[in-house]
């Protein structure tokens, strides 16, 4: 059976570059506007939060800065990879995490 309806942008979606993460909570955190990112620009406890996206959207967030690592939260009653819901991932300076989005509520998070 060949392919049909492949949409390329289904795995490269949107992008943003240096983008400046925000707060030190889910609800003040900076809001992604793309599907992967670049931040660059990261204050001591500062995060992002996802966008809500259906199955099975993916997703990525780099942490790009200098100094401090990145606090990356899922939209608001989701949770990455069973754990508790709001709770974010911590993503080292250097480092990059890929999300996979199973449900509304589930994010697979790899990083």
């Amino acid at each position: 059976m060949g392919q049909t309806g492949f949409n390329p942008r289904w795995f490269l979606g949107n992008y943003v570059t240096d983008v400046t993460a925000a707060g030190t909570t889910q609800a003040t955190a900076a809001i992604l506007t793309g599907d992967w990112a670049k931040v660059s620009t990261i204050g001591s406890g500062a995060g992002v939060v996802l966008v809500e996206a259906p199955f099975p959207n993916p997703k990525g967030v780099m942490n790009a800065a200098a100094a401090n690592e990145l606090r990356v939260y899922p939209w608001s009653g989701a949770a990455f990879n069973g754990r508790t819901v709001n709770d974010p991932l911590v993503l080292p300076i250097g480092h990059a995490a890929l999300f996979v989005c199973l449900s509304p509520t589930d994010i697979f998070a790899i990083f």
